[in-house]
């Protein structure tokens, strides 16, 4: 029986993806997987996003690597939207 480990790992793509806009960093994955697992073997990594209707063609093959390569969890949600109304219009 192998050894699943006790790490769990939750991504926020919203989160990472601005904080590399803003510092201008480009994460690669398959180095950070690495990195997270130096100190033990991970359980499950979670990978959270939101994709726009329709999704780009970029956006999900992304997400199919990260499934299927490395095994990541990845749970895709619609992106958001939010009306707002002027009160004085």
């Amino acid at each position: 029986m192998s050894d699943r480990g006790r790490t769990i790992v939750y991504y926020d793509n919203s989160n990472i993806f601005q904080s590399q806009r803003k510092l201008g960093w480009r994460i690669d994955v398959y180095k950070l997987q690495d990195r997270l697992s130096r100190d033990g073997t991970i359980w499950q990594t979670y990978f959270f996003a939101a994709v726009t209707e329709p999704p780009r063609f970029a956006q999900t093959n992304f997400y199919q690597m990260l499934k299927n390569k490395l095994r990541w969890e990845t749970v895709i949600l619609p992106l958001g939207s939010k009306t707002i109304r002027c009160k004085y219009c």
